[in-house]
């Protein structure tokens, strides 16, 4: 539900702290005697003639006060900050160690979640791990071994292939040699000049093609060898890149372990405060198996009001507005704060409470009006303030302080008023000569003005109503209100004993 919102177009409050939602009521009230009197001056009942003298609601005598303009709304009373605690565990609440309500450290145990049936997944977890683990060292160790064995075999030259391919190329390499024996001798004797037979010519004739073949061979042999030699080089590449994946089959292993997720699972099954603040709400019971939130934790070191103001009325708020408010739990205790946010998106009520105007006089707003959410920060003072409490706040949009107040309708000409001057004494007191005078004033409302210079003082007897008495400049006038006191004129709006400037007769003529 959107908090309802209202506005207070006038404010009268005067400097007397917290009496000051009293003293609206009370010119409230006022306005409502002056109608009435006016009403009756008109039919000629009571109160003297209204054409010779100022009755009940002709006059207001000048004090000092705040004149102010605000927007009143209605709201809640929020933390600056909450969190919502949750669990990745799908299993039954254990424990709950704090209930809605209660104040938390950080840090603090809050509940326990059962890890059994977890517990026994990572048990399993870990010994299937433990089996791979082994199996992977293994396989890893042969590898080794069997590259360190080839590497030997390679180096000292024990290799099967390589040695029977060089020794096929040593016979080769004989076989050629004792193929060109005959022609070796042949030659040797022609070098001498000695004859040789037809028979070793012939020899010689067969010797050379037993070397032709004795050749082919040996290059055949010295061929197999390098093939050898390069099968061998194959092996050695497979071996070494067999022991790399063994190597990395064990790290990987050792590295997965059990499943992080579970173990997780385990780690966030003992839930903690996250931060300092009261339990908000504590949505589970011991035996509950969470299906979302298991708590939420607010911080009310600092509070906020969440509240909602009318589309008529965001251009006249900003952001540092001052604000006064009360809440239902602590009755009249007032309350301050400023204004913290003025939402930029308005969303569209389901209806708009009545606005207040002339202290108090309602008159419906429209259903279905557009508000603007704002959000109040609270200032100072927060004992006994409830968080999700309704508050009632005042946001000044614009004040003069302790500034003389008179009747919005008692200027004319932007700056003129009428006074009764006075003389002193009893009888005096109640008679005095319409003067003129010129002030400078400050904020307007409904009902009020500030004078912030001039001709007054306080303790001047303005007259409400300038248009009856314009014509009446320098004549004397008497006060036939029968409830006018001249002292409160000499007083000159000094505060009484309760602390208010002649309230009581000052809000008679108001």
């Amino acid at each position: 539900m959107h908090p309802s919102v209202e506005t207070l177009a006038v404010t009268r409050s005067r400097s007397v702290g917290a009496q000051g939602v009293k003293l609206r009521v009370k010119k409230a009230c006022a306005a409502a005697v002056a109608a009435t009197a006016l009403f009756v001056a008109g039919c000629g009942v009571g109160g003297g003639d209204a054409a010779d003298g100022l009755g009940a609601g002709d006059y207001t005598v000048a004090e000092v006060g705040n004149v102010t303009n605000s927007i009143v709304v209605n709201g809640n009373i929020a933390p600056i900050r909450s969190t919502s605690i949750t669990s990745p565990l799908q299993s039954e609440v254990v424990q709950l160690a704090v209930a809605a309500g209660d104040r938390v450290e950080q840090g603090q145990f809050l509940a326990e979640m059962d890890t059994e049936a977890i517990e026994r997944q990572l048990a399993e977890q870990r010994k299937q791990a433990e089996a791979a683990q082994a199996q992977a060292a293994q396989g890893y160790e042969q590898a080794r071994a069997q590259l360190a064995a080839h590497t030997q075999q390679v180096q000292s030259g024990t290799h099967p292939a390589i040695s029977a391919a060089r020794a096929q190329a040593a016979e080769a390499a004989e076989a050629d040699a004792a193929a060109g024996a005959p022609t070796q001798m042949i030659l040797a004797a022609n070098e001498q000049g000695q004859t040789v037979g037809i028979a070793p010519i012939e020899e010689d004739q067969a010797g050379q093609a037993q070397a032709g073949q004795a050749q082919a061979g040996q290059a055949q042999a010295q061929a197999a060898l390098q093939a050898a030699q390069a099968q061998v080089a194959e092996e050695s590449q497979q071996l070494q890149a067999q022991a790399e994946s063994a190597r990395q089959q064990a790290q990987a292993a050792n590295n997965m372990g059990t499943d992080s997720s579970l173990e997780y699972q385990v780690q966030q099954s003992t839930i903690y405060a996250p931060m300092s603040g009261v339990v908000a709400t504590v949505d589970v019971q011991v035996g509950d198996v969470p299906q979302g939130r298991i708590l939420s934790i607010a911080d009310d070191s600092r509070l906020l009001i969440t509240s909602e103001v009318r589309e008529a009325d965001v251009a006249n708020v900003k952001v540092g507005d001052a604000v006064r408010f009360t809440s239902t739990a602590t009755g009249d205790k007032e309350y301050q704060g400023k204004v913290r946010r003025i939402a930029p998106v308005g969303s569209q009520g389901a209806a708009n409470p009545e606005q207040q105007q002339n202290g108090g006089a309602g008159a419906k707003a429209g259903r279905g009006g557009v508000s603007f959410p704002i959000e109040i920060e609270v200032e100072g003072d927060k004992e006994g303030l409830l968080l999700g409490g309704s508050v009632r706040a005042e946001i000044i949009t614009d004040e003069t302080p302790e500034a003389l107040m008179v009747p919005l309708d008692a200027i004319y000409d932007d700056n003129k008023i009428l006074v009764l001057a006075t003389g002193s004494g009893e009888e005096d007191g109640r008679q005095g000569t319409v003067e003129e005078r010129t002030v400078t004033t400050g904020t307007a409302n409904e009902v009020d003005i500030a004078v912030t210079g001039g001709d007054l003082e306080p303790g001047d007897i303005v007259i409400n109503w300038p248009d009856r008495f314009r014509d009446r400049l320098g004549e004397t006038v008497e006060i036939t209100d029968p409830n006018f006191d001249p002292a409160q004129v000499d007083g000159g709006g000094e505060p009484d004993e309760s602390g208010q400037a002649g309230d009581d007769n000052a809000d008679q003529g108001a």
